[in-house]
């Protein structure tokens, strides 16, 4: 992006280039761990968000669970109390994969326990004449027949 373009945010807000250079990600992670810096964090969230949520998205192709995602990476980094080896935007990343993923497994487990809990209402709708006559023959023979004659039948009550 060209520094003389402005940067907007997702409520419209325009956020103004910053004067100073750009420090490189080491950096500024250093300077979280190490001094707790607030400026230096905002900093590579800034920087490496939309890639978390681009990473997740092409996972979880739900832009909320996205989200959700990449803020799991985002707490992550926040949490760190120890510099991270190698390339600090590919392990932000890789925690917002890994968080991705988990969701992904979680929403597959939860369908597949849905799915054994519960008929298809499809399957329910198609066969309810055939459930509807299971049930008529456990019934006494006195009453299947009084059912038989009036629902098949059409037999009026004053006539059964």
């Amino acid at each position: 992006m060209a520094q003389d373009q402005d940067l907007r945010l997702s409520g419209g807000d325009v956020v103004e280039p910053c004067s100073e250079p750009a420090r490189d990600d080491r950096d500024l992670l250093a300077a979280w761990v190490g001094q707790r810096d607030a400026g230096a964090l905002q900093a590579l969230l800034d920087r490496h968000r939309p890639a978390a949520v681009r990473v997740s998205l092409r996972i979880l192709r739900d832009p909320a669970e996205a989200e959700d995602a990449a803020q799991e990476a985002c707490i992550a980094l926040a949490g760190l109390d120890a510099m991270v080896d190698g390339d600090v935007s590919a392990w932000i990343r890789g925690c917002a994969s890994k968080a991705a993923l988990q969701q992904r497994r979680a929403r597959l487990r939860r369908r597949r326990r849905e799915m054994h809990t519960a008929p298809p209402v499809e399957a329910a709708v198609g066969d309810l004449p055939a459930l509807v006559d299971e049930c008529v023959d456990l019934l006494p023979e006195q009453d299947r027949r009084l059912i038989g004659d009036y629902f098949y039948l059409e037999r009026t009550q004053a006539e059964i």
